[in-house]
C-alpha cells in the first residue's frame, strides 16, 4: 500500500531531476552564447588535455602542448620544461 510519504518523496525526487536537469541545459546553452571564439577554442583544448590524462595517453596529453610548454604537476615539484620519447 501507498502511502503519503511515499507519494510525496516520489514527487519531491522527480520535481528536483527535472529542475537540475533543465537548470544545467540551461546554463549551458547561456554560457556558450556568452562565449567568444577564443574561449569555446580554450574549452576544447582544456576538455582534449582532460580526455589524455583520462585515458592514460601521453600522446594525447602531448598533443594539446606546445614545445614551449611549462608543465608542473603540483606547486610542490619542479617544472618539467622540456620532454622528448627518449627522456622516459
Amino acid at each position: 500500500m501507498t502511502d503519503r510519504r511515499d507519494i510525496l518523496t516520489a514527487s519531491a525526487t522527480g520535481i528536483l531531476a527535472t529542475f537540475l536537469t533543465s537548470g544545467a541545459h540551461a546554463q549551458d546553452n547561456d554560457i556558450s552564447q556568452e562565449l567568444t571564439t577564443q574561449e569555446k577554442a580554450n574549452i576544447r583544448l582544456v576538455d582534449a588535455f582532460c580526455k589524455g590524462w583520462e585515458a592514460m595517453s601521453l600522446d594525447d596529453v602531448l598533443a594539446t602542448m606546445r614545445e614551449t610548454a611549462i608543465y608542473r604537476q603540483s606547486q610542490d615539484t619542479p617544472p618539467v620544461t622540456h620532454w622528448s620519447p627518449g627522456d622516459s
